[in-house]
């Protein structure tokens, strides 16, 4: 399930190879393709589908911008936390906010 493939990858814990002065975003596709936008200190970084099965890792001094295709199609660790299921399946949410200290969703 998800939530399995979720833990596991929490286990091995991205967070042992990411610059602890900065924030970091570590997706994980595992219930469908998604659309993914990333911006990292105000820079496009990515803007491409992710398929199931990728994953992925960015990192920001600041500011990371990130916008799913597919809020339930993916995993995220953020900054260390594994994150709840952000939307349902299909859902498209925009301009999510993750700083070192903080994580803001619009609704």
């Amino acid at each position: 399930s998800g939530q399995l493939e979720a833990s596991l990858i929490y286990e091995n814990h991205i967070a042992d190879f990411m610059n602890a002065a900065e924030s970091y975003l570590y997706v994980d596709v595992g219930g469908g393709s998604t659309e993914l936008t990333f911006y990292s200190d105000g820079k496009l970084i990515f803007k491409n589908i992710l398929k199931k099965d990728s994953r992925e890792s960015w990192q920001a001094k600041e500011r990371i911008e990130l916008s799913l295709g597919n809020a339930a199609g993916v995993n995220l660790e953020v900054n260390g936390k594994l994150m709840p299921t952000l939307g349902r399946r299909g859902q498209i949410l925009k301009n999510i906010l993750i700083t070192k200290d903080t994580l803001d969703i619009p609704r």
